[in-house]
């Protein structure tokens, strides 16, 4: 397809949230440009808070890094979020159908 381009197309990710979750999303965008989270927020992360588990240290120190990263900056509400509960939530726990309510077509 010569000529194509994804500038115009909107793609989502749903990731786990957690550093490396939120390093794919950083990632992405830096390959990719315009890449939307999807269900990397507060509000899907409260939802499924009892999921959550306490992150490594290493853990920490990403998601601190990850603070001062450009490319997740709509995410660093949930970054900090994350940081001040000291938790971290794999994306098992959650339902896809929730998350897929969170899309505005």
């Amino acid at each position: 397809m010569q000529g194509f381009s994804i500038k115009h197309l909107r793609i989502f990710v749903c990731g786990i949230l957690d550093a490396g979750g939120l390093r794919i999303l950083a990632h992405l965008r830096r390959r990719l440009g315009n890449i939307l989270p999807l269900g990397m927020n507060i509000e899907t992360f409260e939802r499924y808070r009892a999921y959550a588990q306490p992150p490594t240290a290493n853990d920490r120190a990403s998601l601190d890094a990850l603070v001062a990263d450009p490319m997740p900056a709509d995410c660093t509400a949930v970054i900090q979020h994350m940081l001040e509960v000291g938790l971290k939530l794999e994306q098992e726990a959650v339902r896809a159908g929730d998350v897929l309510e969170q899309v505005s077509l």
